[in-house]
């Protein structure tokens, strides 16, 4: 949560554009150190720094990959049962093909 604040914040500064990745990434963990001084009084290093930053750009990307699957409810385990078996039959028939494709192709 942090991270992104702290990246749309430094996205929206014209001045870090032209910021080396090495800088924005100092900027970054200088900006974290801050908050983590001033909101929690503990004093943390580049790694636990960096771990940090690791962990919240995961997340967030985690969560819009998350959003992005479809969601599918069902009423019954009927229903479910059909779904499944739907989308797994193609798979079936296109190994069923190719087993017979071989098989004419071998005969013939």
């Amino acid at each position: 949560m942090l991270a992104q604040k702290i990246i749309r914040i430094m996205k929206s500064n014209k001045k870090t554009a032209s910021i080396r990745p090495s800088d924005a990434f100092k900027r970054k963990v200088e900006m974290f150190r801050v908050h983590y001084k001033s909101e929690y009084g503990v004093e943390l290093d580049n790694e636990t720094i960096y771990f940090f930053i690791r962990v919240n750009e995961m997340q967030s990307q985690l969560e819009r990959k998350i959003e992005k699957i479809p969601q599918v409810r069902f009423r019954s385990g009927w229903d479910y049962f059909l779904y499944g078996l739907g989308k797994s039959l193609k798979w079936v028939l296109i190994i069923v093909t190719v087993f017979g494709v071989h098989f004419i192709i071998k005969i013939w």
